[in-house]
């Protein structure tokens, strides 16, 4: 999986039918950052269209903040 954010590549130890059954299930925050995605949804009251993703203006590898000061509406085939 590619997190884009910070330009890593992180292996998941599961085939992607177990990290969709069961690793996003049990481990929501740490595998989707469902607890930041709420923060941010906080602030930004409509929801998500399915061609929109909320991501990094100055992305983390780039020296950008891990904060949601630092999200922007994107287009997802941009992002």
């Amino acid at each position: 999986m590619l997190e884009p954010g910070t330009g890593e590549a992180l292996e998941i130890p599961v085939p992607v039918s177990a990290f969709h059954d069961d690793e996003v299930v049990e481990y929501s925050d740490e595998a989707l950052a469902s607890n930041f995605y709420a923060e941010w949804m906080a602030v930004h009251e409509s929801a998500l269209r399915l061609d929109q993703c909320a991501g990094y203006r100055v992305p983390l590898f780039l020296g950008g903040d891990d904060l949601v000061a630092n999200l922007e509406l994107s287009d997802l085939s941009v992002y």
